[in-house]
């Protein structure tokens, strides 16, 4: 089984160690951590822009831009004429679309910020671009679309993932038996660049959406990875895939071929590889065929 990432939070280690020296158990660093959450939640901040009445995110940013609080930005309408790019430079920003009147974003830059969430009913009309900052784009129960592509660079790492809403689970957080999950489609139109040591995950985490990869809809790679980059795809259709300079791709199950079977295919240098984490299985690349270096799948 392939392992791609693996992500150490010193801080709860630190945590940990510190308490037991104090006489504390580790239980009570969880307890204090998860209780620090819930107080970070209660005092995140909201702000609703109505695009179609002039205001703008660009200036939202701009006035919280020093705020420790989480931001949460509610998008009302369409802003593609007040503003020519959304950048987010700060952590802890959520832009939503809102649910009676959908918003749109043109172009969206993420230039150094953690932890920028892409959320329910929102259109990004311009495309996203990702540069050393973690972006979670991430549907409930509304629609996500991006169009133009995903350009990702210098150890970015995006999410793209459908989940349960909060009204699927029970009170342990699991899905209530009488409830099917929900989720939205979250569309990507436009080629995806991912490249310098940067990830790409996409996966369903449990709701009933889907998540199409559309490409360009031309005759080039739709999916390109590069310069020891990594994609990790469960869930998705998808189309032509490039693997270049020691760049590899994780199927992790229920991949399909944009075009169907044996539409589209995966090209590998001799650097690179393509992972069945589930070989024989649901997670398997019988959907797609391969070109460049052989053997491109890797065991």
């Amino acid at each position: 089984m392939l392992k791609i990432i693996t992500c150490l939070r010193s801080g709860l280690v630190v945590s940990a160690i510190t308490a037991t020296s104090m006489g504390l158990s580790a239980g009570s660093v969880f307890a204090q951590e998860d209780d620090d959450k819930e107080d970070k939640e209660a005092s995140s901040r909201e702000v609703l822009v109505d695009c179609d009445k002039g205001q703008s995110v660009t200036q939202t940013l701009v006035q919280f831009a020093n705020d420790t609080k989480p931001l949460e930005i509610i998008i009302k309408g369409s802003c593609v004429n007040n503003e020519d790019e959304v950048q987010i430079e700060r952590r802890q920003v959520d832009l939503v679309g809102d649910e009676e009147n959908p918003g749109t974003i043109p172009y969206m830059l993420v230039d150094g910020g953690r932890q920028v969430g892409i959320g329910d009913n929102l259109t990004l009309s311009g495309g996203l671009a990702v540069g050393d900052g973690s972006v979670e784009v991430v549907s409930e129960t509304g629609d996500i679309t991006i169009n133009g592509g995903i350009f990702l660079g210098s150890q970015a790492k995006l999410a793209i993932y459908i989940e349960p809403s909060d009204d699927d689970e029970d009170s342990n957080g699991e899905l209530a038996a009488d409830e099917e999950a929900s989720g939205g489609i979250i569309t990507v139109n436009g080629q995806i660049w991912v490249t310098n040591h940067s990830l790409l995950e996409v996966q369903r985490g449990g709701g009933d959406g889907t998540v199409f990869l559309n490409g360009t809809g031309e005759f080039y790679d739709d999916i390109i990875v590069s310069l020891q980059s990594s994609i990790d795809v469960s869930n998705a259709s998808v189309g032509n895939i490039s693997l270049e300079r020691d760049s590899h791709a994780a199927f992790n199950g229920n991949v399909t071929a944009k075009d169907g079977y044996g539409g589209n295919t995966i090209s590998c240098d001799s650097e690179s590889r393509v992972w069945e984490v589930e070989p024989n299985g649901i997670g398997d690349t019988s959907d797609f065929s391969f070109s460049g270096h052989w053997p491109c799948l890797g065991y």
